[in-house]
């Protein structure tokens, strides 16, 4: 990664808004390979770590990866993986920002944490509002969550998913389609 052409050619002692990418990203996270956690960057490593941790997976740091190898093969399982390593890659990018301009001796501060919709999970770990670990548990759950209200699945992982729904929408017939926002209209009283 080059950030001379542009992050860094501005004044020193900048005020940054960080903000982070949504799911609709994600084909441009394939085949990105193992750059950033090899990079010998401790924070990163960290990240990574922890994140594993957080999906279970013990001290492997690189079952993190976005990559074939690490994809689980059931499909809301997968889907939970793609959303937890896209978090986890996302941070890892922040953290190696971070320690580009500090080699740059270019100091910045981030003055806000934002994100496109999935993006808001990188924005709360950022921000010290949730660890990592939580962090990568609700990107697991998230993706899987919304899809299951409309393409039942009977693997285990999709089950214990399906548990959190709440029992009014577990009786009735699936969504047909997935819905990601709710409308609201204000009561108009007389």
């Amino acid at each position: 990664m080059d950030l001379n052409d542009g992050f860094f050619n501005m004044k020193n002692n900048s005020k940054i808004i960080m903000f982070f990418p949504g799911l609709g990203s994600r084909t441009e996270y394939q085949n990105i390979g193992d750059s950033l956690l090899r990079c010998g960057n401790t924070e990163i490593e960290k990240i990574y770590r922890e994140a594993a941790i957080a999906m279970g997976y013990g001290d492997q740091p690189e079952k993190m990866l976005i990559n074939l190898e690490n994809f689980p093969t059931v499909k809301m399982e997968k889907q939970g993986f793609i959303g937890a390593s896209f978090i986890t890659y996302n941070l890892a990018l922040a953290a190696q920002l971070k320690e580009e301009a500090k080699q740059k001796k270019h100091s910045f501060y981030t003055v806000a944490y934002s994100g496109e919709s999935f993006g808001i999970i990188n924005a709360a770990i950022s921000s010290g509002a949730l660890s990592i670990g939580d962090g990568v548990k609700i990107a697991n759950f998230f993706t899987p969550y919304i899809l299951l209200s409309s393409d039942k699945q009977e693997d285990l992982f999709s089950q214990s998913i399906a548990a959190y729904y709440p029992l009014e929408l577990k009786e009735q017939d699936l969504i047909s389609e997935t819905y990601y926002v709710i409308a609201l209209r204000e009561e108009i009283k007389s």
